[in-house]
């Protein structure tokens, strides 16, 4: 079981975007980049959900199946692809879901979200 560890906000807003950005598929990045203005309106759209995740993230005291980063931000960057037009408060939601949803299934053969 991965715990938490204290890190640097700024740090983790960073691996958070990270992440996000590489669950986009190609797909996602080619239309995201028109709707953007490139790669880099992509990544600074992707950034702006960064926090979000790193105030949940930091806030959140469960223990964890796997690595958070890897089974959750990314498909969330999927998610994000697939609801462009998502709010903070419906990242948030869908965020917290997929996390629970993940901890409750940890007995499963690969506990992944899909």
């Amino acid at each position: 079981m991965n715990k938490k560890t204290a890190s640097d906000d700024s740090h983790d807003i960073g691996i958070f975007s990270i992440f996000l950005f590489q669950g986009l598929t190609e797909t996602q990045k080619s239309l995201l980049a028109d709707q953007c203005g490139g790669q880099i309106g992509i990544a600074h759209w992707i950034a702006g959900f960064a926090p979000i995740v790193s105030d949940f993230h930091a806030s959140n005291e469960r223990e964890y199946p796997g690595v958070f980063a890897y089974e959750i931000v990314e498909s969330m960057g999927q998610w994000l692809g697939e609801n462009a037009d998502a709010t903070p408060t419906e990242f948030n939601a869908e965020l917290s879901r997929r996390t629970s949803e993940w901890i409750a299934n940890q007995s499963t053969s690969d506990g992944a979200i899909k």
